[in-house]
């Protein structure tokens, strides 16, 4: 499954004192899933570059990402994504999108999920 991440958040651990990512992703049919990155666990290494890069501003389109048996809307956190584009920017990333799915880049969904100007 091929995703690209629309957020990334810090939150605290409900299950520790320190802090977990939350990302937030979209597949090219406009599916929205999550996965939960514990930076303790030690299935983050899958997932460090990717956070520490988002984090920063760049964006990512990825495959090889695993849901969950039991909830189809959630990123299984042991997935090994490989990266399949790496962008610098936001309005690259919406390039590349828009690229891979024959989209286009100022229609209502993209406008909507990344502050993309006026319609």
């Amino acid at each position: 499954m091929e995703v690209f991440i629309l957020d990334i958040k810090k939150s605290s651990s409900r299950h520790h004192s320190g802090l977990i990512y939350e990302i937030e992703f979209m597949d090219f049919n406009g599916n929205e899933y999550n996965t939960y990155v514990d930076p303790t666990m030690r299935n983050y290494t899958n997932w460090q570059y990717i956070v520490k890069r988002s984090l920063a501003g760049h964006g990512f389109i990825l495959k090889d990402v695993k849901l969950m048996p039991k909830d189809k809307t959630q990123i299984h956190g042991d997935s090994m994504p490989t990266i399949l584009t790496e962008v610098d920017d936001r309005d690259q990333m919406l390039i590349t999108i828009n690229s891979h799915i024959r989209y286009d880049a100022r229609s209502a969904i993209l406008h909507d999920l990344f502050d993309f100007g006026d319609k």
